[in-house]
């Protein structure tokens, strides 16, 4: 596989990484909105104990998210500068 084939591989996998973060970075939006500010936008998210699990998931899955992308994109940036 050359370069440029890797480069488009994590390419992919970075806009993959950021399409399935989406809803965790909503999850921790709203689920935070509703935790401290009590502004349920969602009709379950009026419990308090939904809306903190509901933090606690999006707080996880995008860091998790977060950390692969990040590693993605050192990869990225590390095939683009050994092309130069």
């Amino acid at each position: 596989m050359d370069r440029s084939q890797k480069l488009d591989k994590y390419k992919r996998r970075l806009l993959l990484l950021s399409i399935l973060g989406i809803p965790f970075y909503a999850a921790f939006a709203l689920g935070s909105a509703a935790h401290f500010n009590g502004n349920a936008m969602i009709a379950v998210l009026e419990n308090s104990d939904v809306a903190f699990y509901t933090l606690v998931v999006g707080a996880i899955g995008g860091a998790i998210d977060l950390g692969f992308g990040m590693v993605t994109a050192f990869k990225i940036r590390r095939l683009e500068d050994s092309t130069a």
